[in-house]
């Protein structure tokens, strides 16, 4: 059966600024005269190196057991930024060029010594390249070097699951309302390793928090139908253990577990529909790698930190511009943030070039199968900011989009324009979602907002459109933090009188990268959020929270030894199902009072009271099922 073993003792690490490493065969012995660090590592902050585009070495010595002889052994790597050559006690076990942020394996099972040291080398370098996406230094986010996320070795039987493509979708009729529970359908592609006997069989369970709920046998490919679920919602993430069971003549030769989240999300239309309810949705982007102190080298407890700032700003709905970390997708799971995961080609060259659509191949199916089966993932994007009025942009668009389908069973996939005010033939119509950067009066000049807004809207009805990012990027831009607040709010106003069916805001921090106006080395970076690099909210950080917040406190009053609370369930931007929420009243020195909300429709309406509290300075926080403060206003 499956065993796996991290790789996260002490490494050795060693820059190669004179590029010899490969002529002076390094990776034939034991690297002398190195630093000892742990992973995830980047040498691009601290000691001197911040601007550092080169080479770099690692080693590390691990211990295969001798129980795992006669198994398939890979060593996976989760995140290697960005071209990697790797060797095995001395012989090549592999390369990775080309794609710095999708994880990758490779099968070193004739190189390892089972039951003895083993040692891994990896030549590392983070130089620009037309060979890669993201293109050049054509992209604005931290390109930090290095093994910068988990490295582990797994063993597996000779007949075992390689890879495993999911989709777990309720059976629900478009546009009916939302639906929590109920039937749904399975469909499960099974790729199995090249030497499985192909007499295997295979077997499913699905488990709850209270233990089966459905098993049996079944082929790759097959729909397993199962009668009564709960629904995956932002608002009510419910999860599933699934495991595949193979078999060889009685004999169980692999167990392959995950977690599945049964969603249903799609276009229908100029709208979201999801798990049967017209949505629009709203959110903010997080830029990962900002944390001047860390960079890329986040560890789990680094992103949690940041995606809960993102959650409790109201964020329903992110982008990433670069493929994340599987520990990212699983928080999203867990806490309800649905995510649309982007290849990384941004901006220049303005329109594809002759490989463009090959390395973006590469990197679709690498990012699918390593993350198709998150249900938090409901949408997939072919690239940010190229030249959208360009023809050949457009076919690009077109050709990327029909070769995620190839994959792709039931997501919608995007692409993100920032040409779209310049005519309404512009390649974003050629993907399901149009998804528009707005930046009027900033960095688009001579437009009118509303107008331009609402024209591209109107000229494609039979798609959705959603405002992708939008903001004050300082210092190319003055104004500060009350401006950035101002651009917001009028912003949003226009998005809420115009039939758009979304928006996410650009963005939640300010964010290191190599196109930084502000700052040198490691703090080279962009003053765009509405918290600082650090995570530390500025004011216009409660403004976003506020106008994400699908209810509002219209009032609050005292009177008759009751406080009553007056709320209104958006019915704009955002507007969706109010569903499980409560109010957390508080005074200073007594314990809160919880209040349930009774289910509301977006515009429905309702008072809410509870006894008074014979205090002033009361607070009042609106709350999601799972707790997160969605509002909060003291009363008088």
């Amino acid at each position: 059966m499956r065993e796996r073993t991290e790789l996260d003792g002490k490494w050795k690490f060693k820059l190669d600024p004179d590029n010899i490493g490969i002529s002076g065969h390094i990776y034939e012995r034991e690297l002398k005269d190195a630093q000892e660090i742990r992973i995830p590592h980047t040498f691009n902050v601290g000691n001197g190196t911040d601007d550092y585009r080169g080479a770099a070495w690692y080693e590390y010595t691990f211990t295969i057991p001798g129980n795992w002889k006669e198994k398939n052994i890979r060593i996976c790597f989760e995140g290697v930024y960005r071209d990697a050559d790797i060797w095995l006690n001395g012989i090549s076990a592999g390369q990775h060029y080309g794609a710095g942020f999708t994880a990758f394996e490779l099968n070193i099972s004739e190189l390892v010594i089972a039951g003895a040291d083993n040692r891994i080398t990896l030549r590392v370098d983070n130089s620009y390249s037309p060979y890669a996406l993201p293109w050049f230094d054509q992209f604005d986010w931290a390109d930090d070097g290095g093994i910068f996320r988990p490295v582990r070795v797994e063993a597996s039987e000779k007949t075992s699951v390689e890879n495993v493509l999911i989709d777990s979708i309720p059976q629900i009729e478009e546009n009916t309302g939302r639906k929590d529970e109920g039937p749904a359908d399975i469909m499960c592609r099974v790729s199995m390793t090249d030497d499985a006997d192909p007499a295997a069989e295979l077997r499913y369970e699905i488990l709850d928090e209270h233990g089966m709920v459905a098993e049996g046998k079944f082929c790759s490919g097959q729909v397993i139908s199962v009668p009564d679920v709960r629904y995956w919602h932002f608002d009510a993430p419910w999860l599933y253990h699934f495991h595949i069971l193979v078999s060889v003549n009685g004999r169980d030769t692999d167990r392959y577990e995950t977690r599945i989240g049964f969603r249903k999300f799609t276009v229908q239309g100029n709208e979201f529909i999801l798990n049967g309810e017209k949505v629009h949705l709203v959110g903010t982007e997080w830029m990962p790698g900002s944390d001047p102190r860390i960079g890329n080298a986040e560890k789990e407890e680094d992103i949690a930190r940041f995606l809960k700032l993102l959650k409790d700003c109201n964020c329903v709905y992110t982008r990433v511009h670069w493929q994340q970390s599987d520990y990212f997708y699983r928080w999203c799971d867990e806490h309800g943030i649905m995510v649309q995961e982007e290849i990384p080609l941004w901006g220049q060259p303005k329109e594809p070039v002759e490989n463009t659509l090959d390395m973006v191949k590469t990197q679709c199916r690498e990012t699918m199968y390593s993350h198709y089966n998150h249900p938090s993932i409901v949408s997939w994007g072919v690239g940010n900011e190229l030249n959208g009025q360009s023809e050949v942009t457009r076919k690009y668009v077109a050709d990327a989009v029909e070769y995620f389908k190839t994959i792709e069973r039931n997501r919608p996939i995007s692409f993100v324009s920032n040409t779209a005010w310049q005519s309404v033939n512009d390649a974003c119509a050629e993907s399901d979602i149009m998804m528009c950067n707005d930046y009027i009066g900033t960095w688009q000049i001579g437009y009118d907002n509303e107008k331009s807004v609402r024209e591209f809207a109107e000229a494609h009805k039979d798609k959705p459109m959603l405002i992708s990012e939008f903001g004050l990027c300082e210092p190319a831009f003055a104004g500060g933090d009350r401006t950035r607040t101002d651009i917001f709010l009028n912003k949003v106003a226009i998005y809420r009188k115009s039939n758009v069916a979304g928006f996410i805001y650009f963005c939640l921090n300010d964010y290191r990268t190599q196109m930084g106006e502000d700052g040198a080395g490691r703090l080279r970076q962009r003053i765009h959020g509405s918290t600082d690099c650090y995570g530390i909210p500025k004011p216009s950080y409660s403004a976003v929270q506020k106008e994400c917040a699908p209810i509002e406190i219209k009032k609050i009053c005292r009177g008759n030894n009751t406080i009553t609370i007056s709320l209104k369930a958006r019915n704009d931007l955002p507007s969706y199902a109010v569903k499980g929420y409560y109010a957390e009243v508080a005074a200073s020195d007594q314990i809160p009072v919880i209040v349930k909300i009774p289910d509301l429709k977006p515009g429905e309406q309702i008072k809410v009271e509870i006894p008074e509290m014979n205090k002033s300075g009361v607070n009042v926080a609106i709350c999601r099922p799972a707790g997160e403060t969605v509002i909060s206003q003291m009363s008088v």
